[in-house]
């Protein structure tokens, strides 16, 4: 029995460090280079100058209104790349989104979102390959956790629970979630293979 115990609490630790390393490494992959920053800053002059919720709220929809809802993306994405062409899909401004907040100093965390088109959504659908998805994120705001929408404007800060309520979303309310896990049909983080976990640090 003692042999099983400490078994469990090596296995319990090596799972948490290995988490712990994941989770640093994809939020150093999401957090933008110089070379990105300046690619957001020629397109949106004052990314680097979001202090207030306000500030937020006005950073995303200038980014609804200059990234057009279309395919654009490359493997993995490129945030630049996204910026010429004025275009992209959910993940695409949701990583945009992303880097400019961490750019500012905001902790953010990806929510992934997940939906059967056809019945009722169970917790690990999001294992089936045919499965929808959508990405948002949330950050962090005087202690709480609120979303950013990623394909239509903000007006007011939601909590997910008062989000997956609205009417105006692009899920159905059977939608499910999972908090620290990006949209994997982004394919945002390379190697492919490591799953994009991250933002609980």
């Amino acid at each position: 029995m003692k042999i099983f115990l400490k078994w469990l609490l090596a296995s319990f630790l090596t799972l948490g460090l290995l988490l712990f390393l994941l989770g640093f490494y994809n939020y150093k992959q999401v957090s933008p280079t110089d070379a990105e920053v300046k690619s957001i800053l020629s397109v949106f002059p004052a990314a680097n100058l979001v202090n207030t919720k306000a500030d937020i709220i006005s950073i995303q929809n200038q980014v609804i209104d200059t990234i057009t809802h279309a395919v654009s993306s490359l493997y993995p994405i490129d945030i630049s790349h996204d910026l010429d062409l004025r275009k992209g899909q959910c993940f695409n401004r949701s990583l945009l989104l992303q880097k400019i907040l961490i750019l500012n100093g905001f902790k953010i965390r990806p929510v992934y979102l997940f939906y059967s088109s056809t019945r009722k959504t169970h917790l690990f659908d999001f294992l089936q390959s045919n499965i929808y998805s959508h990405a948002i994120f949330e950050v962090k705001l005087d202690g709480s956790w609120f979303v950013i929408r990623t394909n239509t404007k903000m007006h007011v800060f939601e909590n997910i629970d008062q989000y997956l309520a609205s009417p105006f979303i692009p899920v159905p309310r059977h939608t499910r979630y999972i908090r620290y896990l990006s949209n994997r049909n982004g394919k945002f983080i390379q190697p492919f293979f490591l799953p994009d976990i991250y933002g609980f640090f």
